[in-house]
């Protein structure tokens, strides 16, 4: 999941899929970037209940 501010983004990972997201869910990793879309967007929960803490 991302957010986008013309340039710049915030890409979360979460340790389930997008669409099982609820408030109890938890944020694995965040990343911020200028120009491209951060790579955190593109993991799925599962690869990001797996990365390294």
């Amino acid at each position: 999941m991302f957010v986008r501010d013309g340039d710049d983004w915030i890409g979360f990972a979460f340790d389930v899929p997008t669409a099982k997201l609820t408030e109890g869910s938890r944020v694995t990793s965040v990343e911020v970037s200028h120009g491209a879309r951060p790579a955190a967007c593109t993991r799925t929960g599962a690869e990001a209940a797996q990365a390294p803490r």
